[in-house]
C-alpha cells in the first residue's frame, strides 16, 4: 500500500510501511505535504475528504486559503513561519478551523508538521513541509457542551445557595469552595480540615451522623437523605440538608463520598412557628368545641328535647373534635385513613376488641375527607352499638379497605350477629349526613342494605377526592 506523503525510496521497510498504514487509518487522519521548492500540495484522499476536496482534486495554496476560517489566517501564517524558520523549526500541534469546500460546514482541524531542512549555500534552508490533520470536530463540540453545562451548573449552585463537596475515605480530605466554607462559617479562602468542619456539629450530630452511614452500609446502601443541626464557636445555628452518595468500587464501596449541602435554617425556623401556630390553632379549636358543646346544653336545658338526640349532637361534635386533633398532627395537610379508623374506634372502645376485623390498604387523606371520614365512622359505630352487630356481645363487624383500581378507593362495612332483621335500611339523620358528605361532595357512590345477619355498607369513592 503507497501512502501519499511518505516517502517510498526502497529503504522503507515493508512492515513497517504496513504498520505506519494501519495506524493512520485506526486515527482518520490525513496526510499532506507541501514541496516548499515547487509551491505544491500533495494531500492523502483521507485529507481531502477532511477539507471536502474531491478525490481527484489538485489542491493548491489557493484552494487551502479558500476554505480556510478567515478568523484563523494569523494563525496558520504564524505557525507555518515558526516551524520553518532554521532558529526556531518549531513542532508544536495546532488547531484550526474550516468551512469544507461544497458544503460550507464549520470543522475544526487539528494539524501538526514537521519540516525538512536541507543545507543550500552553506545555510538550512526548509524544502519540505509535511504532517497530518485530524477533523476534532465533534471532540471540540463535545467539549464545548460540557463546559457549558459546567457553566450551567456553577450559575444554578450560585443561586441556590448548595455547596458541593467531596470527602476521601482513605486520607479524611476534604474538597474546599467558598460556597462549602460559607455554609459552614469559614471564611471564602479558607481550607479548614475534615475535623474542622466537623467541629461546627451541634452535640450529638457526629455521634448521631456515624450511625446512619453505619446502618446504610450494613444495609448495602450507597446514599444518605439527612439534616445536620450546625452550632458555630460564636453562637449561631444553622440547619443544614445533607445528600450523600459513596460512588461504589471493586469491593462495592468507594474510597470517597460526594455530596451537597444546602442552607435550611430559615425553612427550619418557619417549621417550628408553623407548629407553634398549629398547636395554638388546636388548643382554640378544642375550646371552640367544649363552648358550643356548653352552649348547645345551656340551650337545650328545660326544653322537651329528648335526651337521646342531645347524646347524638354531643357525639357528633366530639367526632368532628377527634378529627381535628387527627389533621394537627398532620400539620393540617394530610391524615393516615387508618389513623382516623383507629381513634374512632378508642371513642368506642373498640379497638383491639377482636370483634372488628380490619383488612386495609391506607391512603393519605385530606383534612376535608378526613373529616367526613370521621363522621361516616361514628354515625356507622353508633347504629352498630345501638341497633346492629354491637348492640350484643356476640356480632361482629369486617372492614375492608381497598384500592380496587388506581383511582377507586372501596369501603366496606359489614356486620354479622347482630338483632336478625331484613329490609332497606332506615334513612335517619346519620345516613343522610354520609350521602351528603359523601354522594355530594366526593362524588361517591353508596350502596347501604340490612341484611338478615346485619347492615352492609359500601362505599367507592375517587382517590382523587380524597387524597391532599
Amino acid at each position: 500500500m503507497k501512502i501519499q506523503g511518505l516517502p517510498d525510496n526502497g529503504a522503507v521497510d515493508r512492515e513497517l510501511h504496513h504498520k505506519f498504514a494501519v495506524a493512520i487509518r485506526a486515527a482518520q487522519l490525513g496526510i499532506w505535504e507541501w514541496d516548499l521548492r515547487t509551491d505544491e500540495f500533495s494531500y492523502s484522499d483521507r485529507a481531502k475528504e477532511i477539507f471536502g476536496f474531491h478525490t481527484d482534486e489538485v489542491v493548491t495554496r489557493q484552494r487551502i486559503i479558500e476554505v480556510l476560517h478567515p478568523d484563523d489566517h494569523r494563525v496558520a501564517r504564524e505557525q507555518a513561519a515558526s516551524s520553518l524558520d532554521p532558529s526556531l523549526k518549531q513542532r508544536t500541534p495546532y488547531r484550526y478551523r474550516i468551512f469544507r469546500a461544497g458544503s460550507r460546514e464549520l470543522r475544526w482541524i487539528h494539524a501538526f508538521g514537521e519540516p525538512i531542512f536541507e543545507v543550500l549555500e552553506g545555510k538550512h534552508v526548509a524544502v519540505r513541509f509535511i504532517g497530518t490533520l485530524q477533523d476534532i470536530t465533534d471532540e471540540v463540540q463535545a467539549h464545548e457542551r460540557l463546559a457549558d453545562q459546567e457553566a450551567r451548573l456553577r450559575l444554578a449552585i450560585e443561586a441556590s445557595g448548595i455547596a458541593i463537596w467531596e470527602v476521601n475515605l482513605a486520607d479524611q480530605t476534604i474538597t474546599h469552595s467558598p460556597e462549602l466554607n460559607r455554609l459552614c462559617g469559614f471564611p471564602p479562602d479558607a481550607r479548614p480540615t475534615l475535623e474542622e468542619f466537623r467541629s461546627r456539629y451541634a452535640p450529638g450530630e457526629r455521634e448521631r451522623m456515624e450511625q446512619l452511614g453505619a446502618e446504610a452500609r450494613l444495609r448495602g446502601e450507597t446514599k444518605l437523605d439527612t439534616e445536620i443541626h450546625h452550632l458555630w464557636p460564636d453562637g449561631t445555628e444553622k440547619w443544614l440538608s445533607l445528600k450523600a452518595q459513596i460512588p461504589p468500587g471493586e469491593s462495592g464501596y468507594g474510597g470517597r463520598v460526594i455530596g451537597v449541602l444546602m442552607d435550611i435554617t430559615e425553612q427550619k425556623r418557619q417549621e417550628e412557628y408553623q407548629k407553634l401556630l398549629l398547636t395554638e390553632l388546636n388548643h382554640r379549636i378544642k375550646n371552640s368545641f367544649a363552648v358550643t358543646q356548653s352552649v348547645i346544653n345551656q340551650t337545650l336545658r328545660g326544653t322537651d328535647v329528648p335526651s337521646e338526640t342531645r347524646a347524638k349532637l354531643s357525639a357528633r361534635l366530639q367526632a368532628m373534635a377527634d378529627a381535628h386533633e387527627i389533621m394537627t398532627g398532620g400539620a393540617w395537610e394530610s391524615a393516615a385513613l387508618m389513623t382516623v379508623l383507629n381513634r374512632s374506634l378508642e371513642t368506642f372502645g373498640e379497638c383491639g376488641s377482636g370483634r372488628i376485623i380490619v383488612q386495609a390498604e391506607d391512603i393519605e387523606l385530606s383534612p376535608r375527607a378526613t373529616l367526613s371520614f370521621s363522621l361516616v365512622l361514628h354515625e356507622l359505630l353508633t347504629n352498630a352499638v345501638k341497633y346492629g352487630s354491637l348492640s350484643n356481645s356476640t356480632g361482629t363487624i369486617h372492614v375492608k379497605i381497598s384500592h380496587e383500581s388506581l383511582n377507586l378507593l372501596r369501603f366496606t362495612w359489614i356486620e354479622k350477629g347482630g338483632p336478625r332483621t331484613a329490609g332497606t335500611a332506615h334513612e335517619g339523620f346519620g345516613t343522610r349526613l354520609i350521602e351528603r358528605v359523601f354522594g355530594s361532595e366526593f362524588e361517591a357512590t353508596i350502596r347501604r342494605t340490612l341484611d338478615p345477619e346485619g347492615l352492609s355498607f359500601i362505599m367507592e369513592v375517587p382517590l382523587s377526592r380524597l387524597q391532599p
